[in-house]
């Protein structure tokens, strides 16, 4: 039987795992109509010894399904044996060959977006540098069937290619470098966690169920006029667009309704002549009005949007009414929105045309996301860069847990998770640092549903403006009709999407 043929069959059922073509759990047939029974028993038991697969005698064999403890459990056993071989493979790269080794690794992380086996092949070159055989073979038997995985968890959306390049890097970096050895353990242990970090905090319990959710490729395009007219739909709060001289061109069903039950909104006079003065935001008026007939107050964000014909107005409505106490103490609020089930009625008041709705999300100067069930981030508009610093192109595909590790992810995800179960929207505030600036952040949370009124996905607008610190004046002058106040002017909105 020859060895050559057997190392053949088994990389070949390796490669069908890496691509998806047989899933965690899947039982593998040994007949095969081009390979003998005896070559494809002897290709199971190769992969076996390296823990892809697990074989039951006389009956069949089966892919690993790794729990998400199990994934832990590997990874804490990981660290410290990873921190040292490249502890030891330190002084390979101050040798001659350090320049030519270094070219060769990087190549290795080059190819991380076009091959799966790419960081494992990275990897295993660290190994061999550190010249510990007995090192190199229990890193390589434990970590095998965890790199060939790594193909499910991108395709989910639970690892970015992009990502782990960046984070290969940095580990040939220090490694190259002259950083002491607490520095290597901690690049290390970052670069090993971070890899699996989304999946450790999904609602995933083993990699099958991974396995069974719909691939982020397959996900609706992020930036769509469709999305953005349901995204308006199904927001709970007023949202309303007007032209130059303060006349309502578009309202949503939440603007609408409101205003069944309440008095018109009627626009400052003083707001079209400063907002249309220049086809540059010169800042953000945040006006807090006090309803009589609602007995509830409203802050509302105007916004220029420049188009090539004129300056229209944008409107953002948010109900403070129940926040206001808690951003006095400076404390983080929760609570659902009041507002009817959802309907098929709810539809737009609109004679605005797609580009200007485009126009709407690309000037709008708070956060505007859009998320599948699992919390992936599937769109994002403009300020989504500017208010937070990060690239969505980056962001894109990646849950919070994984563009905002620690504690600001998990609240983000736990939020989430309150609309994706209960089906309703709710408004909360964070007191979070962006760009090294403490903050508060107002954000509505809400499901979208389908023509069937089934939920899809979720969607958040988050508004940052600093309102603990403008929250005194705020209360202090409640007893007011209405109070506006003019928000710091930040960095100009980036016009392009």
């Amino acid at each position: 039987m020859s060895q050559g043929r057997i190392a053949g069959v088994a990389g070949q059922f390796v490669a069908d795992i890496a691509s998806g073509a047989i899933r965690p759990g899947d039982a593998i047939r040994e007949q095969h109509d081009d390979v003998s029974q005896g070559t494809v028993r002897e290709a199971l038991i190769d992969i076996e010894h390296w823990g892809l697969v697990q074989r039951i005698r006389n009956k069949k064999t089966i892919v690993v399904n790794p729990t998400k403890q199990d994934v832990a459990d590997r990874i804490e056993v990981w660290i410290p044996l990873e921190a040292l071989a490249c502890k030891l493979a330190r002084p390979v790269f101050s040798q001659p060959i350090g320049p030519d080794l270094y070219r060769d690794l990087q190549e290795l992380i080059h190819n991380i977006p076009r091959l799966d086996d790419a960081e494992r092949q990275f990897h295993d070159r660290l190994w061999r540098c550190a010249s510990n055989p007995s090192l190199h073979q229990t890193l390589s038997r434990l970590t095998f069937a965890i790199f060939t995985f790594h193909g499910l968890f991108r395709r989910k959306g639970f690892q970015s290619s992009e990502a782990r390049v960046r984070s290969s890097q940095e580990l040939l970096d220090v490694l190259s470098s002259a950083a002491d050895d607490e520095a290597v353990e901690a690049v290390v242990k970052a670069h090993i966690r971070n890899a699996y970090v989304t999946f450790l905090l999904s609602d995933c319990p083993d990699l099958r169920t991974l396995a069974e959710l719909p691939d982020i490729e397959h996900a609706a395009p992020r930036r769509s006029v469709s999305r953005h007219r349901e995204f308006l739909r199904w927001v709970p709060t007023p949202v309303a667009i007007r032209d130059q001289f303060g006349r309502y061109i578009y309202k949503n069903h939440a603007m609408t309704r409101l205003h069944h039950v309440s008095s018109e909104m009627q626009l400052p006079s003083a707001v079209p002549a400063i907002l249309s003065s220049s086809r540059n935001p010169l800042g953000d008026l945040i006006v807090v009005s006090s309803d009589a007939v609602l007995s509830r107050r409203l802050m509302t964000v105007r916004f220029a949007i420049p188009t090539n014909e004129t300056t229209l107005i944008g409107e953002v409505g948010v109900d403070i009414t129940d926040v206001l106490p808690a951003a006095e103490l400076k404390h983080p609020y929760k609570g659902a929105i009041d507002v009817p089930p959802p309907s098929l009625d709810s539809r737009e008041v609109s004679t605005a045309s797609d580009s200007m709705l485009s126009a709407f999300f690309r000037w709008l100067p708070a956060v505007a996301t859009w998320k599948d069930k699992l919390g992936r981030l599937l769109w994002a508009n403009a300020a989504y860069e500017r208010i937070t610093g990060k690239l969505r192109d980056d962001a894109i595909g990646r849950s919070a847990a994984q563009n905002w590790p620690g504690t600001v992810g998990k609240t983000i995800a736990d939020h989430d998770a309150l609309v994706r179960d209960t089906r309703a929207p709710y408004l909360t505030t964070d007191h979070l640092d962006f760009r090294q600036e403490s903050r508060c952040r107002v954000t509505i949370r809400f499901p979208t549903f389908d023509d069937q009124l089934q939920m899809q996905d979720t969607a958040t607008m988050g508004i940052s403006y600093g309102l603990v610190r403008i929250c005194d004046d705020m209360i202090r002058l409640a007893e007011r009709d209405r109070l506006v106040v003019l928000s710091e002017v930040e960095a100009q909105i980036a016009a392009t999407e």
